[in-house]
């Protein structure tokens, strides 16, 4: 893989780089373990080449199922469909009904980035706040920027339509998994829309 990866000792947060006719800088982020780190890329490798090389595909899973969610209860949400896998691993890989609330990581992934969805039903919902969190391995993700992984939706009066969530690029390692938690405060049971309304799609290197 023409890819080198720069890690500075922890508690350092920038790093100053010069490229050359060999090599130029790709992008710095943040580990998991809060070690800033840069990618190199070697010449006669365009980023955007690299970025379709390393990209294996992407995985979306979706509720069919109606989904309720109690009031001011943290709920990982349970999904019950592989609904598209681009990556030519197995589905097995990625998800298992006897966990449903997972996405998995299996061997040969290395970086994973999110994105996932809540419609908010177009009636009967009070004024009320909504919090969407993508945890790893049970742990809430936090980051250099944590709105990137954690959104939060204030006291609103109209809380109609659909929400989304999003991530950076995250390290990962086989074994790990990944899960959609949602929380709100909205007074009472909510009926959450589902389908396409209610999803998580994972794009992996």
């Amino acid at each position: 893989m023409p890819q080198i990866r720069y890690y500075a000792p922890t508690g350092v947060d920038s790093v100053s780089l010069t490229e050359g006719p060999s090599l130029y800088v790709k992008n710095g982020y943040v580990t998991a373990d809060s070690r800033f780190a840069v990618e190199l890329l070697k010449a006669g490798f365009t980023p955007a080449a690299e970025d379709a090389k390393l990209v294996l595909g992407e995985v979306v899973l979706t509720r069919v199922a109606a989904l309720v969610i109690s009031n001011n209860s943290p709920t990982l949400i349970d999904f019950d469909t592989l609904f598209e896998n681009t990556t030519g691993y197995p589905d097995a890989s990625f998800w298992d009904a006897a966990s449903p609330s997972s996405l998995l990581i299996p061997a040969g992934i290395s970086r994973v980035k999110f994105i996932a969805n809540l419609g908010i039903p177009s009636a009967g919902v009070a004024a009320g706040s909504l919090r969407m969190t993508i945890k790893h391995n049970d742990q809430t993700i936090n980051g250099p920027n944590p709105a990137l992984h954690e959104h939060y939706v204030p006291p609103v009066t109209d809380a109609t339509g659909h929400k989304q969530i999003a991530s950076a690029w995250l390290d990962c390692v086989e074994g790990d998994w990944f899960a959609f938690s949602v929380r709100h405060i909205f007074g009472g049971d909510v009926s959450f829309a589902n389908g396409m309304a209610c999803y998580m799609a994972a794009e992996f290197r």
